[in-house]
């Protein structure tokens, strides 16, 4: 608003036609679109109302350029930092993200080089003692996961999803120090198993699904979903998963089918098959006499089963499910986990519990 102000005042007190701006201050949308105000409102105060681009002088032209020209350069410039920046939700881009075949060129040559074995023993010798200090403690089948993972060679495509070395440290709040929520975490999962995670409160099982599906970054390590980074590429990793998080996140004035369809338009699933998958997701967890009903109309039980459909829909390689009997009574909770035994065969069924 005050730039509206200062534009109507430049315009009418200092910079009065057919005196022209200064192209410096042209350069500025606002005060670019406020001078082709000004000279609209002029020419109709002339009883002579702009009707035609053809009656565009040169100055109005010039604005009218910097105005569609500033329009994708700042939409382009939005997109890239809104990537690129530091941000409270979300895996912060690399700067040259755009690049994406020269990234691939980059990953494809570092993968050749681990996977030599004379790179590679220079590698290990260096942070031995680092490796010691971190596995310190650990149960022996960690140890061998662990090391089973490390000589896993890239790309990590032959699992579902592969974690290595995954860490995430919350910042220090209040004068407390940082607290480390996720510990050089690794781990593999094959294909049509379903994983538990237990943990008691507080022992970074919702930190490091957050990390998996992209709403936190991790401090160290890395993840391949479906073999695809959670670093680099997790637009991709996004396309592989579903999730069910600890809490329902439905809108109350929307169907059960309504749901299943924006998140399958979401997941990319084509048109022609948008129908068929979204059926099936309802019928994997028993809502097909439901599927016109709001959600506000349904149960705390039933709304349980519409989350675990949404992360069903559109068949991803591997689904996350933090807490999923969350508030359930018993009967509710026992047909839930029957539901997640029998269906979705063939994927990996990741849960915090």
């Amino acid at each position: 608003m005050w730039t509206a102000l200062a534009a109507a005042t430049f315009s009418s007190a200092v910079y009065q036609a057919p005196q022209e701006f200064p192209v410096i201050m042209q350069l500025y949308p606002p005060f670019a679109f406020g001078r082709l105000v000004y000279y609209l409102t002029l020419k109709c105060n002339d009883f002579t109302c702009v009707q035609s681009f053809n009656q565009f002088n040169h100055e109005m032209w010039f604005c009218f350029k910097v105005l569609y020209i500033g329009a994708v350069v700042f939409l382009a410039l939005g997109l890239y930092l809104d990537a690129v920046l530091p941000q409270e939700y979300g895996v912060r881009k690399h700067p040259l993200f755009f690049l994406k075949w020269l990234l691939g060129k980059k990953a494809e040559l570092q993968a050749q080089k681990n996977n030599n074995p004379h790179e590679r023993t220079e590698v290990l010798t260096g942070s031995a003692a680092a490796v010691a200090i971190e596995s310190e403690g650990e149960d022996e089948e960690v140890k061998k996961e662990k090391a089973y993972i490390d000589r896993l060679p890239a790309p990590y495509n032959q699992h579902p999803l592969i974690i290595k070395n995954l860490k995430k440290v919350y910042k220090a709040v209040g004068g407390k120090p940082p607290k480390i929520a996720v510990k050089d975490f690794s781990l593999h999962i094959p294909r049509g198993e379903m994983f538990g995670l237990l943990g008691p409160n507080g022992a970074g099982k919702t930190s490091l699904i957050s990390m998996l599906t992209g709403l936190y970054p991790p401090e160290g390590g890395n993840a391949w979903v479906g073999g695809y980074s959670i670093i680099n590429e997790i637009d991709s990793v996004h396309t592989q998963m579903g999730v069910c998080p600890q809490f329902d996140l439905v809108w109350p004035d929307l169907t059960v089918e309504e749901h299943l369809l924006f998140y399958a338009r979401i997941r990319g699933v084509p048109d022609n098959m948008e129908k068929t998958l979204v059926e099936k997701a309802i019928k994997e967890v028993y809502l097909t006499r439901f599927a016109g009903f709001k959600t506000k109309q349904l149960s705390g039980g039933m709304k349980r089963r519409l989350s675990v459909a949404i992360s069903l829909v559109g068949e991803p390689q591997i689904i996350f499910l933090d807490e999923p009997t969350t508030g359930l009574d018993p009967e509710n909770r026992r047909q839930l986990w029957d539901i997640l035994v029998g269906k979705g065969e063939g994927r990996v069924k990741f849960n915090g519990k």
